[in-house]
């Protein structure tokens, strides 16, 4: 096992805290931007987190730690130890000082569970670029599966709407095998579950999560679905930036994206994949094996074309921290019609930030996702809701004391942001109630407008 040293971290800071060091400022960074969120260190103080209430600072750590460190199949001793000098690696980490700031006032708990791989790669194999792969046995069941899933819903030729729900939906498949830690949060509900698809072939795997998804899709809430907008930007669009988020998930996408390049042929698509190995998420190398796969020989002939590209310098870590990231994935964002962002952790992450249109699209399972959103996930909300540039979805989330507890039946509770995505969208019906409405009498409702797009585009 490796011990870090401060020299350790001063020389190799940020590779631990999963940043590119390329960008101080961007044209698509909104100038003062704060992520809503908690850091590390408001967590540590005991501040008003509006989750994990009921979990203290060091068993949250500890939760993380056992978590990546219990997914790597180590002997039982070293997998003790590794836990232990994990953790004395990581306090010192979170010590260190750095431009008058320390360390834990600068990772937020999108990003924690990152940071944590890293420094567990480190304490393994003593370097700071160390990857550490806990998802292994997920994603090896996800690439054996998922072709059949993909040959099945091929044929069933569905409109590009239901396949984008599915996509979406693809966020629950394996909740029961992803772990907590990788959500930032606890899981509100179970998802489709995946520990017994290691027991039956792939063909039978796949028509068992296949199933689950079409009859999540029927069933679930859609309280912000805005198809019809998207159809609109996409028929204007000539390039779109898709940030991609788990395996099954990126599958999935993979499908609509082929499907809607054939709707559009003047359309190309990037996308932007996790650059290295952070738990479930698609990596480039690992999209790049995808598109070899038969069944999507005709995107791969797109990829051949020109029409579909695929970043090499995505975020390095699950979330998407915008003043990590690199300087080519940002001028690729800001140089895209639209963007489409795809799970939670990056939506939590970029939302209010970004200055570019973009559509955010997420399933709520987690309960994070119900702080911010204001919605039940026992529904299964299914979301695609667009955001015009530099607004925010939702703010307010990291002060415990502006959040509110809502209680529902069967004693289900949640605590809210301070203004949810349900807040937000309630507020904008009133624009499609002023055609037809007198001059005069518009004002007090374009008053309130107004007052509603400060607090959106507050920094």
């Amino acid at each position: 096992m490796y011990m870090l040293s401060e020299d350790d971290i001063r020389d190799n800071l940020h590779e631990l805290l999963c940043d590119y060091r390329e960008v101080d400022s961007h044209a698509l960074i909104k100038g003062g931007f704060v992520p809503q969120t908690f850091t590390v260190a408001q967590k540590r103080r005991g501040c008003g987190i509006p989750f994990f209430n009921d979990m203290g600072y060091e068993d949250w750590v500890d939760g993380m730690l056992l978590d990546v460190v219990g997914k790597l199949a180590l002997p039982e001793a070293t997998e003790q130890e590794a836990v232990r000098v994990s953790r004395a690696n990581l306090n010192m980490l979170l010590g260190y000082t750095s431009g008058g700031s320390r360390v834990e006032d600068l990772i937020y708990n999108q990003e924690f569970v990152d940071v944590i791989r890293k420094v567990v790669g480190f304490t393994l194999h003593g370097e700071p670029d160390s990857e550490v792969d806990c998802a292994w046995r997920f994603n090896s069941l996800a690439t054996a599966l998922m072709p059949c899933l993909v040959r099945r819903l091929q044929e069933m030729n569905l409109s590009r709407e239901v396949v984008m729900k599915l996509s979406i939906a693809g966020g629950l498949a394996g909740l029961d095998l992803k772990g907590a830690p990788s959500a930032s949060s606890t899981y509100a509900n179970q998802g489709i579950g995946m520990a017994g698809c290691f027991d039956r072939d792939p063909p039978e795997a796949a028509g068992y999560v296949l199933e689950h998804l079409l009859e999540t899709v029927r069933s679930s809430v859609y309280p912000f679905f805005e198809w019809e907008e998207l159809e609109r930007d996409l028929a204007r669009c000539a390039r779109v930036v898709w940030l991609t988020d788990d395996y099954i998930e990126t599958y999935l996408d993979l499908v609509f994206i082929d499907k809607t390049l054939e709707a559009y042929p003047d359309l190309t698509v990037e996308l932007i994949p996790k650059n290295g190995c952070f738990g479930n998420d698609m990596s480039w190398r690992g999209l790049r094996q995808i598109l070899r796969d038969p069944v999507f020989h005709g995107l791969m002939r797109k990829y051949e074309e020109g029409r579909v590209l695929i970043s090499q310098k995505g975020p390095k870590m699950g979330a998407a921290n915008l003043n990590k990231m690199s300087l080519a994935c940002l001028d690729s964002m800001m140089a895209a019609d639209l963007l489409v962002v795809k799970g939670c952790r990056m939506h939590e992450m970029l939302q209010g930030g970004v200055m570019k249109d973009m559509y955010c699209a997420f399933v709520v399972c987690r309960t994070l996702s119900e702080i911010v959103t204001g919605l039940d996930s026992r529904e299964h909300p299914i979301l695609l809701y667009k955001l015009k540039r530099g607004c925010y979805g939702f703010w307010g989330s990291a002060s415990g004391s502006g959040s509110t507890c809502v209680s529902t039946l069967s004693d289900h509770k949640r605590r809210l942001a301070l203004v949810t995505t349900d807040d937000i969208a309630k507020e904008l019906e009133v624009l499609e109630n002023l055609e037809g409405i007198c001059p005069v009498d518009k004002e007090p409702w374009c008053a309130e407008m107004d007052v509603l797009r400060e607090r959106m585009e507050v920094l």
